[in-house]
């Protein structure tokens, strides 16, 4: 890295459904509807240095200065390290420095002379007793403290003191420029990744609002990008100013640092050099798009999290109760987040809110407001499982206990009245909803202003209520105001940043905004830049912009669209299964609205086949029948129903699946035609 200075249900082809956020507290709208599919990855050694600080100027010398066709993997054994800090003076001597400073400070006056990097100069010293093949990679910003950075990587391997350490600053020689052979710099550094194999991260700061130094900086993601690539193990460290800090944040809200996580991003990222910025970037293009390196990053950093959330939740030194259901609680909340892709986490995720909620009541009581927190979230689980009369009868519960304990405006009272109000509306108590709804809105505006990030929850599922029952101008306005404030707050490239864009483009399409389809191709790119193009949110946003299209009868781009979704998903392995099907649907609805009947039956048909090998939900066949016997009815070839039908139970039957089939041919005959299904 470089351095840095110091200073579904049907619906028809304008009926956009919802698309539901199963994280608590807010609802996205589009999709919700949609059946989503399972989820688719030394001796003493004498350092002769300068005591005096350097200070960083303009004339800054990269750190990975190297050269030759392969990068060199010797390193330091960690337990030689003691020796090397006195060796500098202690650690008086290195407080406050840099690991830039320490590089010009101490690296470079003692290795001047011999013009090697200081692994190789104490080699050719015969000190192997200190240098040997490192088995152990540091990804690190060099601008952050180099004792906060020796100590962190000394105590995440306190129980394994002999690995080899390959550090930049003395593994690569600083004397000469970089200069990989032919500039293959990701082929290099794959090569030395297989040989070391296990690569880790040291970071600083790390919560809801900012990311860690090192996920701001090219030269680090470039690094992190190709250990992925190279199939390497990676870790996590983090500085001691910051360690407790973060993992109490982790146990805590690990959702709101995951969301933080999804905003790394290439383009954005920063390096002291711009030509050496466009080297990287353009030597990883030559192998992937930078959008498919944020979302690898993006992924496997979120598995670490959820790995060390679950390792903390299951470790021996948690031994306080509520402190076990707060991890509960938080991994519970990161199982909602993936939600769509696999509706069992909505099942693990209520039973890691149970358990919370009966070790709270064990340790605290039925009456205490931890309990009524877990019970909370127990009734949204079962609001998303559609157990809407047992999530109404704990949420009046709770709801009614905090309101006489705290009163209605305390915000864990507001927090309960919001989730009833979604439950009413779910039930479609509607006369009870909106006025719950008006009210939390009015109470939190007051207590927490209009623009807090609590707030603008509550402003997306009122808009969203009004957008359900056609008052287009008054959700128009409240998702303009949270689409607004999030980019202000958040930036364009955070996950709820680009949910309100989502939202907001649902209800542009409603009242024929002009800005529509601008909004809509906005939504794909961005889904497309945090999650990948085979990401079942992208295809979504890749449906919603093609029936667009097809509204406005534009139906070469609306097609452009239904096939490249089609393409990209079918036969993948980790694709959204729902997301091609409703591309194939709306296709074969789209090939008979415009004439081309046969193609349109044989898209129906296809359709039926993919639906029954993907053991997808049974609605989808249900309705692939129903619009077929209505296409063949409209052409007058109603003779051809029964046959079709008949083939069709016979595919199910072939494929064991007799409760679809009894379904398509018991309900297959009693619809009218739809136009079309939205995500």
């Amino acid at each position: 890295m470089p351095i840095i200075k110091n200073n579904i249900t049907v619906s028809t082809a304008k009926n956009w459904g919802l698309d539901g956020n199963l994280l608590l507290k807010e609802q996205i709208i589009w999709n919700a509807n949609i059946p989503s599919p399972h989820a688719m990855f030394a001796s003493s050694l004498e350092i002769m240095g300068s005591g005096a600080s350097i200070p960083l100027n303009d004339q800054e010398l990269s750190p990975r200065s190297f050269s030759g066709e392969e990068i060199p993997i010797m390193g330091l054994r960690l337990n030689s390290w003691p020796q090397l800090v006195e060796a500098c003076g202690g650690k008086e001597s290195l407080r406050g420095l840099s690991t830039y400073e320490v590089c010009e400070n101490f690296i470079k006056p003692y290795t001047k002379h011999s013009g090697l990097s200081y692994c190789e100069q104490l080699r050719r010293a015969m000190r192997h007793d200190a240098v040997a093949t490192a088995n152990v990679y540091v990804v690190h910003a060099w601008q952050n403290d180099f004792l906060e950075l020796i100590e962190a990587i000394q105590h995440h391997f306190s129980d394994d003191a002999d690995v080899v350490i390959w550090l930049d600053v003395f593994s690569i020689n600083q004397h000469r420029p970089f200069d990989i052979k032919d500039k293959h710099w990701s082929q290099a550094f794959q090569v030395a990744f297989h040989s070391i194999q296990r690569v880790i991260l040291v970071v600083d700061s790390w919560d809801a609002t900012s990311l860690p130094i090192p996920l701001q900086r090219t030269w680090c993601l470039f690094e992190i990008y190709n250990a992925i690539v190279a199939s390497c193990i990676l870790e996590v460290a983090f500085m001691p100013l910051f360690r407790q800090k973060v993992y109490e944040d982790l146990q805590k809200d690990a959702v709101s640092m995951i969301k933080q996580l999804a905003t790394v991003n290439c383009n954005a990222s920063q390096s002291s050099e711009k030509r050496e910025k466009d080297q990287l970037l353009n030597d990883l293009q030559n192998y992937i798009s930078l959008t498919a390196v944020n979302n690898i990053i993006f992924l496997r950093i979120k598995q670490w999290m959820v790995d060390e959330l679950r390792k903390i939740s299951t470790s021996e030194a948690i031994t306080n109760t509520l402190q076990q259901a707060m991890i509960l609680i938080s991994l519970g909340n990161l199982q909602l987040m993936d939600a769509e892709e696999d509706s069992l986490l909505v099942d693990q995720a209520a039973i890691e809110f149970k358990v919370s909620c009966d070790l709270r009541m064990a340790l605290l009581g039925s009456d205490h407001p931890l309990t009524w927190s877990s019970k909370q979230r127990v009734a949204y689980c079962f609001l998303l499982q559609r157990n809407l009369y047992e999530a109404e009868e704990i949420l009046q519960d709770c709801y009614e206990r905090q309101k006489e304990r705290f009163g209605a405006d305390h915000l864990d009272t507001i927090e309960s009245a919001h989730v009833l109000a979604k439950i009413y509306q779910a039930l479609q108590y509607d006369a009870d909803a909106e006025p719950l709804y008006v009210d939390c809105l009015e109470r939190r505006r007051r207590l927490l202003g209009d623009d807090h990030f609590e707030t603008q929850k509550l402003k997306s599922d009122v808009a969203s209520f009004y957008l359900l029952y056609h008052r287009y101008d008054d959700a128009v306005q409240l998702f303009e105001t949270v689409y607004q404030q999030r980019q202000k707050q958040l930036g364009d490239d955070h996950l709820d940043t680009i949910t309100a864009m989502v939202n907001l483009a649902s209800v542009y399409n409603k009242v024929k905004h002009d800005k529509t389809e601008e909004l809509l191709m906005k939504c794909y790119e961005k889904r497309k830049m945090v999650y990948g193009m085979h990401h079942h949110r992208t295809l979504s946003s890749m449906i919603n912009l093609g029936m667009y299209y097809q509204e406005v009868e534009a139906y070469d781009k609306a097609e452009d669209c239904y096939r490249k979704c089609i393409d990209i998903g079918d036969g993948n392995v980790g694709c959204s299964t729902a997301a091609v099907i409703v591309a194939k649907s709306n296709l074969a609805l789209l090939l008979a609205h415009t004439g081309r009947v046969q193609e349109a039956i044989d898209m129906f048909l296809s359709n039926y086949r993919y639906v029954i090998q993907s053991d997808s939900d049974g609605t989808f066949a249900v309705n692939i029948i129903k619009n077929l016997q209505l296409l063949l009815q409209r052409e007058g070839r109603s003779n051809d129903i029964d046959e079709l039908l008949l083939s069709c139970t016979k595919l199910i039957s072939t494929n064991g699946d007799a409760e679809v089939s009894k379904i398509s041919t018991d309900k297959a005959r009693t619809v009218s035609w739809e136009n079309g299904y939205s995500m």
